[in-house]
């Protein structure tokens, strides 16, 4: 399950393990310093795992975050443009990476489309269903 730390993704975990789920969280470490992008959610994320009694693991992802979204954001203002560091962030940090390194190095091999949840369901769990976010306009997930 990626993890923020945030309520989405806090709430999506507690309630996958619930039901069931033999849930694995996963926190992308993305810059250095306090009040920088997700580091209080580290700590956060790493407390929720605690409490919830599930896996954590914190992937480094500093390189990927400074070429892809903060040189990209960088480039964009030189050419005058206002580029939008969020969306690129979830194409090119997030989900593609995020998901490969679930599958290749911790072994998971399902996710919910709804909350970017990765889970792996005990024998008596049924399939998490494949439905989009509610609200959300393209249900394609990566």
């Amino acid at each position: 399950m990626g993890l923020s730390g945030g309520v989405d993704s806090s709430v999506a975990a507690a309630t996958l393990h619930r039901q069931g789920y033999d849930v694995v969280g996963l926190t992308l470490w993305l810059m250095k310093g306090k009040g920088q992008c997700c580091s209080e959610g580290m700590v956060d994320a790493t407390r929720l795992c605690d409490e919830l009694g599930i896996p954590h693991h914190i992937v480094d992802s500093r390189e990927v975050f400074q070429r892809e979204i903060v040189d990209y954001l960088v480039s964009g203002y030189g050419q005058g443009v206002t580029p939008l560091p969020c969306s690129q962030c979830n194409r090119a940090v997030k989900f593609g990476p995020m998901l490969q390194y679930a599958r290749e190095e911790l072994g998971c091999g399902m996710r919910g489309r709804s909350w970017g949840a990765i889970a792996s369901p005990r024998a008596t769990t049924p399939a998490l269903p494949k439905t989009p976010k509610p609200g959300a306009t393209n249900s394609a997930a990566p």
